[in-house]
């Protein structure tokens, strides 16, 4: 209950921040104007969409919201899990992560299980072409 902050910055003179179902940077943009907060705490969102601090930023700032490149964030984060973890744990890493960061994308489904079916990392950036060329096809169709 966002009116829980609003009341919480209007008695107190240290900084507030919110948050609470915060998986938009709309969302987060509005929490920050309704409640008077100094500042925003995003979980979730931040899981489903790393871009969300970034979105958010450019919403303040005035800005438009650009669509994040989730081809790209997908393959960094294989390569940051491939450089700082073993093979079976990074797997493991990014089966979570996909889990989340692919829902509602077309084609994100057969994604998550050819995924979470694999035992080798090697295995994981066919897939990511597939799935992106798929999105791409859905877009322009």
């Amino acid at each position: 209950d966002w009116s829980l902050i609003t009341r919480l910055k209007a008695e107190l003179t240290v900084p507030v921040f919110g948050n609470g179902d915060v998986t938009t940077a709309g969302q987060a943009v509005e929490l920050l104007t309704l409640t008077g907060a100094d500042g925003v705490m995003i979980g979730r969102g931040a899981v489903a969409n790393p871009a969300i601090f970034a979105e958010t930023r450019a919403l303040l700032d005035g800005g438009s919201l650009s669509v994040p490149d989730r081809r790209s964030i997908l393959r960094k984060y294989m390569l940051l899990l491939m450089g700082e973890e073993s093979p079976f744990d990074a797997l493991n890493h990014f089966k979570q992560f996909t889990a989340y960061f692919t829902k509602g994308i077309p084609g994100g489904a057969e994604f998550r299980k050819g995924v979470n079916t694999s035992d080798d990392l090697e295995e994981i950036p066919p897939l990511v072409e597939v799935l992106f060329s798929r999105q791409q096809q859905h877009s322009s169709a």
